[in-house]
Parts: C-alpha cells; sequence; structure tokens
C-alpha cells in the first residue's frame, strides 16, 4: 500500500548546512537567492572545472550567487566536519581511475565570502562515500574502488598537516569483511560511540572500532538477502539500536541488538535518507524523481 507522505515538495538546488552524499555535483554552492528553475537544472549538470587556478585556492564564482571551490579531479561525495564546532567545515573527495586521488580539508571564512583549503591529502583509490566522525574532527572514513574492486577504511588526518605539503593520510582501520559492493558507512551521529555500521549490497555489518589500537572488528552481521539490494542507509540519532537501510523500493529498520529487520515502509523508491536530529520518528526521504519527502513512522506502523 502506497505510504500516505505529510509533505510533498519538489526538491530545491540550494544546499543545507548538511548534504546528502549523492546530491553533491557541484561542490559546494552556499545560495543566498532562489534560483529559476532553469538555473537549478542547469546547476546539477556542471561538474567541477579542473582549470580553476589550483587544487588549494578557492574561488568566487558568481558574486552573490555562492562560493566556488576548485578540484583537479571530478569528485561524487562531500561531509560536513560535526566535530568542528567552531568552524563551518567539509571533507570531500575525488574520484580519478587513473590519477592519484585527493582529500581536501575545507573551511568556510569568517565572513562566509570564500572557502579555504585547510590541508590537501593523497587517498590512493577513487573516492565513492566519505563521512566524518563526529567526535573527532580529525577521522573520516571512505568507501572506495581500484576500479576492481570495493573497499572501505577509516582514516586520521595527521596533526602537521598545516606545515606540510601534502602530506599522507594515517589508516586507522581497514573495513575489508566485504564481499559485496560497499554503499556506505555510518556513524552514530549524536556523539562519541565506539561502533561503525558498513552498508554493501546484501549485507549489514557491525564494527567495534578502537582509535587507539588501529583496529575494528566485526562485532555482527545480517543478510538482507539475495533478492535485496541494499543501497544506503541513515543511523537513528535519537535510538543507538536502530539503522534504517534504502533497498530498492522500500525503506528497512534494522535492530543492531539482533541483527534483525525490526520494521519496513514499502512502495518507496528512495536513493537517500536521513534522521532529523531534533525530533524523533522524523525521517527525510530523497527519491528517485528528486522529490523530497518528509513523514513520521512509529514502530506500530503508524504513518502521519
Amino acid at each position: 500500500m502506497p505510504v500516505p507522505w505529510l509533505a510533498r515538495r519538489r526538491r530545491s538546488s540550494c544546499p543545507r548546512p548538511t548534504f546528502f552524499m549523492s546530491d553533491i555535483w557541484t561542490l559546494v554552492s552556499l545560495s543566498k537567492r532562489q534560483k529559476s528553475k532553469r538555473e537549478r537544472d542547469s546547476a546539477k549538470r556542471v561538474q567541477l572545472k579542473r582549470h580553476l587556478r589550483s587544487p588549494v585556492t578557492a574561488s568566487m564564482q558568481g558574486g552573490s550567487s555562492g562560493v566556488g571551490y576548485g578540484l583537479k579531479y571530478q569528485a561524487r561525495c562531500i561531509s560536513d566536519v560535526k566535530a568542528d564546532t567552531d568552524h563551518t567545515s567539509f571533507l570531500t573527495g575525488t574520484l580519478s581511475l587513473k590519477e592519484e586521488n585527493e582529500v581536501h580539508l575545507l573551511r568556510l571564512s569568517s565572513g562566509g565570502t570564500e572557502l579555504i583549503c585547510e590541508g590537501l591529502f593523497s587517498h590512493p583509490s577513487e573516492i565513492w562515500d566519505l563521512s566524518s566522525c563526529p567526535f573527532d574532527q580529525r577521522i573520516f572514513s571512505t568507501v572506495f574502488s581500484t576500479g576492481e574492486s570495493y573497499g572501505a577504511a577509516v582514516w586520521q588526518i595527521p596533526e602537521l598537516y598545516g606545515q606540510l605539503n601534502s602530506p599522507q593520510l594515517e589508516k586507522i582501520a581497514s573495513l575489508d569483511a566485504h564481499s559485496r559492493k560497499i554503499s556506505c558507512v555510518l556513524w552514530w551521529p549524536s556523539g562519541r560511540h565506539d561502533k561503525l555500521v558498513s552498508i554493501d549490497e546484501e549485507n549489514i555489518f557491525l564494527w567495534g572500532l578502537d582509535c587507539s589500537k588501529k583496529s575494528a572488528q566485526v562485532q555482527s552481521q545480517e543478510s538482507a538477502g539475495m533478492l535485496h539490494n541494499l543501497s544506503g542507509g541513515a543511523w537513528d540519532p535519537h535510538d543507538v539500536n536502530t539503522v534504517a537501510a534504502t533497498c530498492e523500493s522500500s525503506i528497512q529498520f534494522w535492530d543492531l541488538r539482533t541483527m534483525k529487520k525490526a520494521n519496513s515502509l514499502e512502495s518507496v523508491h528512495a536513493r537517500d535518507l536521513d534522521y532529523d536530529m531534533r525530533k524523533k520518528h522524523l525521517l527525510k526521504v530523497y527519491l528517485i524523481r528528486k522529490l523530497v519527502i518528509s513523514f513520521l513512522w512509529q514502530p506500530n506502523h503508524q504513518l502521519y
């Protein structure tokens, strides 16, 4: 039965402070005014320009319409640095099959007029997903591809990154239990937690992460089944035991204590989703047709 959505509206191209990974085609565009439909559609098709001055130089584009930053190579993922409470910061990773990829640490200037590159780091493979650690601004995770296989790892930015030219990232742990294409790595967004969740096409893994020992161990794993294709997910900030996963035409809710599917919403063709940090049971879903829907759900299947 189709889900009775509470709200349904066309998606705006003006990003918010929290970014959805699959929606970033231009790196950063902090718009100060509404654009026309033609301008919005055009902006989605624009790729990051490789000829902008240098990979460590921010540039203004379009005057008051936004702030731009140039990369050497294309990128498909960006993450806000949640642990940096003093600045508006972002991490982004490039997607180049033949060249050495890069991770850029960006900060918005105090006046909000330019993006400043605070660090540039080498990364060995194409970066398909990137998530920052919510309790340590130097730690983040990536999902990457070598062209033949997918992998995931947790990285740490070196302490003296501001004094070095393209320093090497320190690998804390490899999430190497996957045999299928990895979709994403999830951190619990509400604070310090020693667990990670990784999702591939068929499986959900719960990891125990020890940054001091630079290790990650699989604590539990469950398969969604061969007939299901998991494509992403979000960790409930109000319930450390609940993860929502997108699965073809449904959203599945998993209980991490039992690693079993506790609930599901059918007839939802979602390509991304996220929880509201302030309100319980409020889920924002990004649909295949570029619509955004928000709805309240309850464990007993009641929708509002």
